[in-house]
C-alpha cells in the first residue's frame, strides 16, 4: 500500500510537516515534525534560494526519519491570484478553458505563458432573465517562476512532488469543517450564510482567505506577522530576538484568565503586544471591508478563524474580536482528527493548520 504524501508548510522561518492516514471518518497522524529554517531562503512566500531550501528539506527528512517520499506544498504570495468568473455554460471542456484563458489574460500584468493557472466549476444555474444556463468558476493563477521555485527545491531534495496547491484551499480544508456552515442569528431562528475569514498568521505576512459557503471568494496577503510583535519588543526593551520571541508567547496579548494580576512581570510587554495587535486588526478589517464593497454590500464576514504560528499568541482571538467586531476563534482541527492525534499535537495544532490541510487531501 502506497504511503500518503507529506503536507509540507514552508515558511520564512520553519519547515512544518504532517502526513495522515484515514481512520474511518477521522484522520490519524503518521508523521509530524517541525524545524527552523535559516533566514534568506524563503521570503514572503517566494523561494529565494532553491538549492539551500533543498538542502534544508533533505536534512529535515533525515533528522526526523521521515519515510514518505512524496510531498504536497501550499503556496501563498502576492503573485498568486484567485478570481470568481461567471459566464454562460460551455459544455465542451476545451472550449471552456479557451474562453477562461481570455479572462485570465485580462487579470495579469505579464503574458499568460508565464503563468500556471487552473479552474474549478463551483456552481451552475439557470438565468432568471434569459433562461440560459450559467456557471461560476474559481480560477487560480500563479506565476510559473514562483511555482517552479518550490518544485525545484523538492526535486533537488530527492523527493517527489504530489501537488503544489494554493495554500488558501488547504486552509479551508483544515478549518471550515470545524465552523458551522449555518450560523443562527442571536435570538432568531433564521439561518444566515457562512462567510468565514481564515487568517494564516506567519512570521512576516498573513494569508487572508475568505470563504462563502465553502467557496474561496477572496485571497490576499497582509504585510503583518508575528515578527512585528517580536521586533517591536526588541526595539522597546533592547532584548535579543530569541528572548523577545519567548516573551511574546509567555506574555500573550491577554493575560492568563483574562485579568491582569498585581506584580505581573509581563504587563509592560503585554501592553506593547496590544499596541501592535490593534493596527494588525485594522489591516485585516481593510481586507474584510474590501470584500464587502466588492460584493456590492451583499456579503459580510461573520466569523474569523486564526491559524499559523500567530494563533499561538494567547488572546489574539479576543483582541481581534474586540477590534474588528466579528466573532473570532483559533483554528480547531480536532473534530477531524482521532483522539490520539489530538493529544499528540496538543495546543500546537493551529500551528500545523496548513500542513494538515495539505495532508488531508492526500490521505483522502
Amino acid at each position: 500500500m502506497a504511503t500518503a504524501a507529506v503536507g509540507l508548510d514552508i515558511t520564512p522561518t520553519a519547515l512544518v510537516a504532517v502526513s495522515l492516514r484515514k481512520k474511518g471518518r477521522a484522520y490519524g497522524i503518521s508523521t509530524h515534525a517541525e524545524t527552523p529554517l535559516a533566514p534568506g531562503i524563503v521570503a514572503d512566500g517566494e523561494v529565494l534560494d532553491a538549492e539551500a531550501l533543498a538542502s534544508a528539506i533533505r536534512a529535515f527528512w533525515a533528522e526526523h526519519s521521515i519515510k514518505e517520499r512524496t510531498v504536497a506544498v501550499g503556496i501563498a504570495n502576492q503573485r498568486c491570484v484567485t478570481r470568481i468568473i461567471e459566464m454562460p455554460r460551455i459544455k465542451n471542456t476545451k472550449q471552456l478553458r479557451e474562453a477562461l484563458s481570455f479572462e485570465v489574460a485580462d487579470n495579469l500584468p505579464i503574458p499568460i505563458e508565464e503563468v500556471i493557472w487552473d479552474f474549478h466549476t463551483v456552481a451552475r444555474w439557470k438565468d432568471s432573465d434569459s433562461g440560459g444556463e450559467k456557471e461560476r468558476h474559481v480560477v487560480v493563477m500563479a506565476y510559473r517562476e514562483s511555482v517552479e521555485g518550490f518544485r525545484d527545491a523538492i526535486v533537488q531534495a530527492g523527493l517527489k512532488v504530489a501537488r503544489i496547491d494554493l495554500a488558501a484551499f488547504a486552509l479551508m480544508r483544515a478549518g471550515l469543517p470545524a465552523v458551522k456552515l449555518a450560523l443562527v442569528s442571536e435570538g432568531e431562528d433564521t439561518e444566515t450564510e457562512s462567510i468565514v475569514a481564515l487568517l494564516d498568521v506567519g512570521p512576516t505576512t498573513t494569508n487572508v482567505v475568505i470563504s462563502r459557503n465553502g467557496i474561496c471568494e477572496l485571497n490576499r496577503m497582509v504585510a503583518f506577522g508575528t515578527q512585528h510583535f517580536t521586533q517591536t519588543l526588541v526595539e522597546q526593551f533592547g532584548w535579543e530576538l530569541a528572548d523577545a520571541s519567548r516573551v511574546s508567547l509567555e506574555a500573550g496579548i491577554s493575560p492568563l484568565g483574562g485579568m491582569e494580576s498585581p506584580g505581573d512581570p509581563y504587563s509592560d510587554a503585554r501592553r506593547v503586544m496590544q499596541f501592535v495587535a490593534d493596527p494588525f486588526a485594522q489591516e485585516v478589517t481593510t481586507s474584510l471591508d474590501y470584500y464587502t464593497h466588492a460584493s456590492g454590500g451583499l456579503h459580510r464576514v461573520n466569523r474569523i478563524v486564526i491559524a499559523g504560528e500567530g494563533a499561538l499568541l494567547r488572546g489574539i482571538d479576543q483582541r481581534f474580536a474586540q477590534e474588528i467586531h466579528v466573532p473570532t476563534s483559533i483554528l480547531d482541527v480536532s473534530p477531524r482528527l482521532d483522539a490520539g492525534s489530538v493529544e499528540l499535537l496538543g495546543a500546537q495544532h493551529p500551528r500545523f493548520g496548513l500542513a494538515l490541510g495539505l495532508a488531508m487531501e492526500e490521505a483522502a
